[in-house]
């Protein structure tokens, strides 16, 4: 399922050596027009009112041809509605080449009136794989999950657009009592999660000792600030693992008066391939996230001082979170607060909003928690698509009282 132009090129540069995916000047009468000539028409305008499904298929001759024939609701044995069944006509010729082919066919959907990003597919009566729009390692912030105003600095660091040759670092102060200017400097370290202990990434061969810029750089008070880091001369690119990138933050006074104090980030990088979800459990409580293409994922890990952990996403490149949590005590004021029914759970809007602000799901102690923040600038992109994850996820509660 494609939902936006970036999605379709991120598609194109995922797949492009695996597929002939490129343009085709010449098109002959036993051939077709290239992947990204066909790709010309789905513009930003074209997905703000639909969306485009790829069919993958691959035949033992390139003389077959294609036509979608019906697309029509999947029924399980109970009778009940489970996805889609796709059927497809092949056009098999009475002579025709000898030569394996993989064709791309794209299907126009309405968008939110059929096909979703996490329905299941049948095509011709045999479900369909799912192929991400994303190949290769994706990045996946982790955090714990406390605020920065909670550190006696009031500092945070977190990370966003995480690739496997470098992210961006964002810093966080709100309050805290340093008593002097926080600073920082270009250094950082970098490290790998393995067998339990944090262990530093080794460096690349270099012809000199790697030396560091000595300037201040300054962290202004109650702002966000952020670091662009590309470690590709110093590591190269980071393979799957779990790592944290950390920064030596100063309390300066005054000349050789000055505390200082070592903040970490960490980070996943996932094989696309082999991850369908995003999870994170504590304590016997969990949730799990679909994982698509498109949305960016952050991990809130258990603080003691922290009130709730689990899974945060968005749309790639939007502010804003969703967050899918676990709160083992949770409470809301009834002032302005209207309540409905979602699925097997509670979804609460306060003072008529167009955007509901929880949904709640009991637990066997407290409750696992959708909450949105800041998402109203790509609500009416991406909503539809939110509520279909929202749906799909999966909660862990193990505990038995």
């Amino acid at each position: 399922m494609i939902s936006s132009r970036a999605e379709l090129e991120a598609y194109y540069e995922a797949y492009k050596d695996i597929y002939s995916l490129e343009r085709r000047e010449t098109v002959y009468s036993d051939s077709t027009i290239g992947f990204l000539d066909a790709c010309d028409k789905y513009d930003n305008a074209y997905f703000e009112r639909q969306n485009l499904v790829l069919i993958v298929l691959q035949e033992g001759s390139g003389s077959i041809r294609h036509e979608i024939t019906g697309v029509r609701r999947h029924r399980i044995e109970n009778g009940a509605l489970d996805g889609w069944d796709i059927t497809i006509d092949h056009k098999v010729p009475e002579a025709g080449t000898e030569d394996m082919a993989q064709w791309h066919l794209f299907l126009e959907v309405q968008m939110g009136d059929v096909i979703k990003a996490t329905d299941k597919v049948w095509i011709n009566g045999k479900q369909s794989e799912r192929t991400p729009a994303i190949s290769g390692l994706v990045g996946i912030s982790r955090t714990p999950s406390i605020s920065a105003y909670q550190d006696p600095w009031g500092v945070k660091l977190t990370t966003k657009n995480i690739t496997p040759s470098g992210l961006t670092i964002v810093c966080t102060q709100q309050d805290g009592e340093p008593t002097g200017e926080l600073q920082t400097g270009s250094y950082y370290g970098l490290e790998m999660l393995q067998d339990g202990e944090w262990v530093a990434v080794e460096l690349l061969p270099m012809e000199y000792e790697l030396a560091w810029t000595s300037g201040a750089w300054m962290i202004p008070n109650n702002a966000e600030t952020e670091w662009e880091v590309n470690w590709s001369r110093l590591y190269g690119e980071l393979p799957a693992g779990s790592y944290r990138i950390s920064k030596s933050v100063m309390d300066f006074q005054g000349t050789g008066d000055y505390d200082t104090k070592t903040y970490y980030a960490g980070f996943d990088l996932v094989d696309a391939a082999d991850t369908s979800n995003v999870s994170y459990e504590h304590g016997g409580f969990g949730v799990s996230v679909p994982l698509l293409s498109g949305w960016e994922y952050k991990v809130e890990e258990y603080s003691a001082d922290g009130m709730s952990y689990g899974v945060s996403f968005r749309p790639a490149g939007e502010d804003g979170w969703i967050d899918f949590q676990y709160w083992p005590t949770f409470g809301v004021c009834g002032t302005g607060l209207s309540m409905k029914e979602f699925g097997n759970g509670s979804m609460g809007t306060y003072d008529g909003g167009a955007i509901w602000n929880f949904i709640s799901y009991p637990a066997s102690k407290g409750n696992f928690v959708a909450t949105t923040q800041g998402v109203n600038s790509w609500w009416s992109r991406y909503g539809e698509t939110a509520m279909e994850i929202i749906t799909q996820v999966i909660c862990t509660d193990t505990i038995v009282d």
